[in-house]
């Protein structure tokens, strides 16, 4: 990327708050960054009112207007990486997610979604078979991610 910095694989919505908040996170991180958060985008861009519904709320709620501009940036950047083929996520194939769910093999699609997503942008897939058997697991896939050094830090839950 040229600055030194590694691109963002940003993992979890709440974290990215957090990290927005602390101002850890940069515009050209957001401008970058890939998005495979757990949650639906709806929940990015319809929040709800209140509560764990809108984590900005919280997460900001000493600055509720800095919140209120930080969600929208985040907005326009998960926006553009959508057009852009750096995010997924696991509504956006209801099919293959219903056959995933139906089939006990929920944990297994979002790590292939996960690996469409690395390799659509140049990076190599997670050897998915160290996952084998386990729960989706965002504190494992930064892990993997630090070891197989690729350019890429993920930003997930604490």
């Amino acid at each position: 990327m040229g600055n030194g910095r590694s691109r963002k694989l940003f993992l979890s919505f709440t974290e990215l708050l957090r990290q927005m908040r602390d101002e850890k996170i940069t515009p050209s991180d957001l401008d970058t960054g890939l998005y495979f958060f757990f949650c639906a985008p709806g929940h990015v861009f319809d929040t709800g009112k209140g509560g764990w519904d809108n984590e900005a709320e919280l997460i900001f709620k000493d600055c509720p207007k800095r919140g209120r501009q930080t969600l929208k940036k985040i907005r326009t950047a998960l926006a553009k990486a959508m057009e852009e083929n750096r995010s997924r996520s696991w509504l956006n194939d209801i099919k293959r997610f219903a056959q995933a769910y139906k089939g006990g093999k929920f944990p297994e699609y979002l790590y292939v979604l996960l690996n469409e997503l690395l390799e659509a942008n140049g990076y190599p897939p997670l050897p998915i078979s160290s996952l084998d058997g386990e729960e989706y697991n965002r504190a494992r896939i930064k892990q993997i991610i630090k070891r197989l050094k690729i350019g890429l830090d993920a930003i997930g839950p604490r």
